[in-house]
């Protein structure tokens, strides 16, 4: 898989939930803790496959919207990157890639889930195959979609490490990320 990525910044940070400390979970490298996952907002350009794939190499998923209250975290993360992503419009994890008529989130793990919750725009979805979810700034967290293909931002989600030795593997898949992509 080749990925055209255009990079405007990377920060590599460790977060601890809610002021926890080193014996709790922790999110991987650059992600923040929101609620009981963590999340990672990119400033990249990648189509919808290049962004999940990107995820996955850091442990992650692009970020999915199951409730109200991920949704809200979602919106949350993109106001937090106001003015510092040039392209305030984010791929989620959402498609309609299996059926033209079927809109589910598309796991890493090769499973997809059916949506059970949805925040889309007024006059969306667009009614054609293979679209994919994006949000973005100052919309309210709707949803549009549109082609995969596109180059967009995107978010990313992954579950907290458990144990602390688990960061030391994580660091090493950024690294070889890293290494792949030339950084």
């Amino acid at each position: 898989m080749s990925f055209s990525l255009t990079f405007f910044t990377v920060v590599i940070f460790l977060s601890l939930p809610d002021g926890g400390n080193a014996g709790e979970d922790v999110c991987p490298p650059g992600f923040q803790f929101h609620g009981h996952k963590c999340y990672k907002a990119l400033g990249l350009f990648a189509s919808w496959q290049e962004a999940k794939g990107y995820c996955a190499t850091m442990g992650g998923d692009l970020a999915s919207a199951q409730n109200l209250k991920e949704q809200t975290i979602l919106s949350g993360i993109m106001t937090a990157m106001h003015g510092i992503s040039p392209l305030e419009i984010y791929w989620i994890d959402g498609s309609n890639m299996m059926n033209e008529n079927e809109w589910r989130w598309m796991n890493q793990n090769g499973a997809s889930v059916p949506f059970s919750y949805t925040n889309w725009a007024t006059g969306y979805p667009v009614k054609s195959w293979q679209r994919c979810i994006w949000i973005a700034y100052g919309t309210n967290g709707n949803w549009y979609n549109d082609w995969c293909h596109k180059q967009l931002s995107f978010i990313c989600e992954a579950r907290p490490i458990s144990k602390r030795l688990e960061i030391l593997h994580y660091q090493n898949r950024q690294s070889e990320t890293q290494r792949i992509l030339h950084i």
